[in-house]
């Protein structure tokens, strides 16, 4: 909860967090990129929103103006994903995939570790379908 308030605060200055997030070692520059190009009212397209860790980032750097469209399809992830967003109110999370093609398509989710969704089924033991 702490490093959430923490985050969110530094979302409110980008250039000081853009500051902190070069200093840490290895650098994460996906963060830093988002930090530098995300601004207070835009609107935010995320593909695979997973459980959240960037879309609570998106949400805090549109601030209250702008919004955050999260496409999340495997539904035990999106529940989660729905836990970690709760409350923010710039989030909308939607149960789909983005493809070029119209269509449905089978994806594979691994029993135990969300987040980890595939096209194909890995020769791993724990992989299952998780729908059409």
């Amino acid at each position: 909860m702490i490093k959430r308030l923490i985050e969110k605060a530094l979302c409110r200055v980008p250039s000081i967090y853009r500051t902190l997030v070069n200093l840490r070692k290895p650098c994460n520059y996906e963060k830093l990129a988002y930090l530098k190009l995300i601004k207070h009212g835009n609107v935010v397209v995320e593909v695979g929103a997973n459980l959240g860790y960037f879309t609570r980032l998106f949400a805090y750097l549109v601030g209250t103006k702008g919004s955050v469209l999260a496409f999340e399809p495997i539904p035990s992830t999106r529940e989660q994903l729905l836990r970690n967003v709760n409350g923010l109110k710039q989030v909308t999370i939607l149960p789909y995939a983005i493809s070029d093609k119209v269509g449905k398509i089978k994806m594979y989710v691994p029993g135990v570790t969300h987040g980890q969704a595939s096209l194909k089924m890995h020769s791993s033991s724990g992989w299952g379908a998780a729908g059409e």
